[in-house]
């Protein structure tokens, strides 16, 4: 997004990291980002929201065997076989899917928020709307990651309104 103040252009940037895989997330915290579906989960949970308060699951000293320990068989194979074993995994199994919290033990890492925003960075988030969206990813077949972006906008928005 652009926008002009005191005669010169500015650019905001939308942080679209994760765009297009599923992915809950909150303003200012590491989103839980999808890695895996299996019906065999069988969490029963599609009527509640994503469990953002309950504590993650961790697993340290990731391995094929401690991975295999606590799924089992509800897994593929091929998941097991192709899952890259480092470090630690800080994940949430909701709606038969786990979703990981990428770069959870990285203190290095830098979130992508801020704290604060000129006015007319705020109204040019207000304004951003589906038809806008349409507009920019013209062609796009599915819809459903504007939908996202809407939602991430309206964190954004919510967080910022909160700190003023």
């Amino acid at each position: 997004m652009a926008y002009e103040w005191d005669s010169r252009k500015y650019l905001v940037a939308i942080d679209n990291a994760n765009i297009g895989q599923p992915q809950h997330a909150r303003y200012g915290v590491l989103p839980f980002v999808k890695i895996v579906h299996s019906d065999a989960l069988d969490t029963n949970d599609f009527d509640k929201p994503f469990p953002f308060d309950e504590e993650p699951e961790i697993i340290y000293g990731l391995s094929r065997e401690r991975l295999y320990a606590r799924f089992g068989e509800k897994l593929p194979t091929s998941f097991y076989d192709n899952f890259r074993y480092l470090g630690a995994l800080k994940f949430i199994v909701y709606q038969n899917s786990i979703w990981r919290q990428y770069n959870a033990f990285d203190e290095t890492f830098e979130k992508s928020y801020t704290e604060k925003c000129s006015e007319e960075t705020l109204e040019s988030l207000k304004s951003l709307d589906l038809k806008k969206l349409e507009f920019i990813f013209e062609g796009a077949k599915d819809r459903r990651f504007l939908i996202q972006i809407l939602e991430r906008r309206d964190q954004v928005v919510n967080f910022l309104e909160q700190k003023k």
